[in-house]
């Protein structure tokens, strides 16, 4: 079988020698929490769990000293209409104070109670609602303890402060995407690197909207409203109790912020954690399936420059004409060779084969590109004779790449043409 394959190059288009760069930038991120929440501890930095600084009611939860992270990331808690609810003691206005947060702040249906940075005034923050940040002028970081409420409707976002309505915010919801589901947080926002300076305290979140009043007088109880009520008192299994019927409890520990990443995607079990199957080996000689049979045309080719097709298919026994180093001859040949042509090395290039005759310098030294660069505008043949594989069932002649104008030919018949600088006929 006889393949020829008429390779047209440009000026634009010659071999190119270009130097890539390839930028592999590694970036470290050190989250500096801003009231100096830590996590990633040590074992030896926690002889003991507690006891934790006196609260509200009992005892409170302290996000500088240990990180803690729930079990689940309900949907309960992102979807209004909600009240939310703790106390808190804030101690400085220096930064954002994040007290509760639902989902990560990329999360449309996140949401988040905090101190503003800088005044310290009780705010709330929502990014699938117009506005998305309500601010009251009610400051909480005096180092005193604090009831604060946030009622969270479709339409409107109320904020309390001590059974005092502080803000009255109508909003309207924004055009968003679904939500990222991602864990709720107490004392800091881990997933965006915040913390708090503070102690929270009886943190309930409930279902619809309930009536703020006076401040509680004693520890929250949970009812059917009730989706989260942590207490923060007692550690009981490595983790707070959630005294809500979904009893979503808050795991005390070393986490992370992979665990907060493990704790909002829900992933299934590693591969690992999966029985293992024994596998019995047997000595001897694997038997692999036959694939399709194949023939590599890689290798040696003749090249040849500038012809008509009428000269390149010629024949054994058939007048042709072929062009000599560009100056045309007629004769009739008795074989199946270009007189004209030199050797090509496939996969390879023009300018490669060029170099290897010796017909053009080295085109990557000094200014010989400009040598090569005249090889670049003209018509090149490909040619090679090779054998019929036995057993093939619809044979295919496939190219990984031709660049950039190609027209192909088998035993005499023309196959189909290639423009582009990637890929090739097939």
């Amino acid at each position: 079988m006889s393949f020829l394959l008429n390779h047209f190059s440009k000026a634009n288009s010659r071999t190119s020698f270009a130097k890539v760069f390839c930028l592999l930038a590694s970036t470290l991120l050190i989250c500096t929490l801003c009231a100096g929440q830590t996590t990633n501890h040590p074992p030896e930095a926690f002889p003991a769990l507690g006891p934790w600084p006196e609260g509200r009611f009992g005892q409170a939860y302290d996000g500088r000293q240990i990180s803690i992270i729930p079990e689940n990331a309900a949907e309960a808690y992102r979807v209004p209409p909600l009240t939310v609810e703790c106390w808190a003691k804030l101690e400085s206005p220096a930064g954002f104070n994040i007290i509760a947060a639902c989902d990560a702040k990329a999360s449309p249906a996140h949401w988040e109670i905090y101190s503003y940075a800088g005044t310290g005034e009780f705010a709330a923050y929502l990014p699938g609602s117009d506005p998305d940040t309500i601010k009251s002028d009610q400051v909480i970081t005096d180092n005193q303890w604090h009831h604060l409420a946030m009622i969270y409707e479709h339409d409107r976002v109320r904020l309390f402060v001590d059974g005092k309505l502080v803000k009255d915010q109508p909003v309207k919801a924004r055009a968003a995407g679904q939500p990222i589901p991602g864990p709720l947080q107490v004392g800091g926002l881990m997933t965006d690197c915040m913390g708090c300076n503070g102690l929270v305290d009886e943190l309930r979140i409930s279902k619809g909207v309930r009536n703020i009043g006076e401040p509680p007088t004693g520890p929250f109880v949970a009812d059917e409203q009730t989706v989260g009520l942590w207490h923060f008192d007692e550690i009981k299994d490595n983790a707070f109790a959630d005294a809500s019927a979904l009893k979503n409890h808050y795991r005390v520990g070393h986490s992370s912020l992979n665990d907060w990443d493990l704790a909002g995607f829900k992933p299934g079990p590693s591969p690992m954690d999966s029985p293992a199957t024994e596998i019995q080996l047997v000595q001897g000689a694997a038997s692999l399936p036959s694939g399709p049979v194949t023939l590599s045309l890689d290798g040696e080719w003749q090249m040849a420059e500038e012809g008509t097709e009428a000269d390149r298919m010629a024949r054994p026994g058939q007048p042709g004409f072929v062009y000599l180093y560009g100056a045309r001859t007629s004769s009739k040949t008795e074989s199946d060779e270009w007189t004209d042509a030199i050797p090509a090395t496939v996969p390879g290039s023009v300018h490669g084969a060029l170099e290897k005759a010796g017909r053009i310098p080295d085109p990557k030294f000094g200014r010989n590109d400009a040598m090569a660069r005249e090889q670049s505008a003209r018509t090149w043949w490909f040619k090679r004779t090779f054998p019929r594989p036995q057993g093939l069932e619809q044979p295919r002649l496939l190219f990984d790449g031709v660049a950039i104008n190609c027209h192909v030919w088998l035993n005499g018949e023309k196959l189909g043409e290639h423009n582009g600088m990637f890929g090739g006929p097939s």
